[in-house]
């Protein structure tokens, strides 16, 4: 089944990146800003199966000492078959190349995807929390 499936080093258009985001139940993000926001990725690349995008995802950052995996995301009826591991391979195929020693590289993770990346080396120090926070900011 691996074999029905094609890497392209692209960004997703905004109808793809959006369509995946919901496929997944990324429901409440500002999808107006998505084509402005994947554009100034740092890198990003999806998986096809047949004409349509299944899977993508994007590296953000600084280009130099942080690296930040970021909408990692493959269509639920995709999942399991190993797509997750090929986007994986592509982004560390990038990062091996243009991460300089000792490069953070970051992301957060829900239950499910952990197994994914802790096959790629990724853990969670036991005295560092990830956190974060949306827009308003208020005075």
């Amino acid at each position: 089944m691996i074999s029905n499936y094609q890497v392209i080093d692209r960004f997703p258009t905004s109808d793809e990146y959006v369509r995946l985001c919901l496929s997944v139940g990324w429901n409440n993000m500002n999808f107006s800003v998505a084509e402005k926001a994947v554009h100034q990725s740092i890198y990003a690349t999806t998986v096809s199966y047949g004409d349509e995008v299944i899977g993508m995802a994007r590296i953000v950052g600084d280009g130099g000492m942080y690296f930040y995996i970021q909408d990692f995301v493959v269509h639920p009826m995709h999942q399991g078959k190993g797509v997750g591991k090929m986007l994986m391979d592509q982004l560390f195929s990038y990062l091996k190349e243009h991460a300089p020693t000792q490069a953070f590289i970051g992301l957060f993770a829900t239950e499910e995807g952990s197994h994914l990346y802790k096959q790629f080396g990724f853990e969670q120090p036991g005295d560092m929390n990830g956190m974060f926070r949306l827009t308003p900011i208020e005075s």
